[in-house]
């Protein structure tokens, strides 16, 4: 079973590799596949499920911190995005956007 920063380290490997966005990554059909694969096999794995919503959970986050990104582009640190500093300026382009979310990741 992975730890917590070996899934981060894999979701975030895996982003950059396949070159895919956590945006497209619909949360329920993943949870809706576990769930049917509990339902095909007839068992149930504690610790996969807790890796199941550990996986959630991370995509949420790196999805937060990309929208925390757009709201407020100057650099961030981990403590500043968990303080949600109120300080607001507005993303000038898509691509400074997106060259901001490359780097977090």
């Amino acid at each position: 079973m992975f730890d917590v920063s070996s899934w981060v380290n894999f979701i975030k490997e895996s982003i950059r590799k396949k070159n895919f966005n956590p945006w497209d990554i619909d949360l329920a059909k993943v949870a809706d596949a576990y769930l049917e694969m509990i339902r095909l096999y007839k068992k149930f794995d504690i610790k996969l499920s807790a890796d199941i919503i550990l996986v959630g959970g991370i995509l949420l986050k790196l999805k937060s911190k990309s929208l925390y990104l757009r709201s407020f582009p100057e650099k961030i640190s981990e403590d500043n995005f968990q303080k949600c500093t109120s300080k607001s300026k507005k993303v000038k382009s898509d691509k400074e956007s997106k060259r901001l979310e490359k780097k977090l990741l």
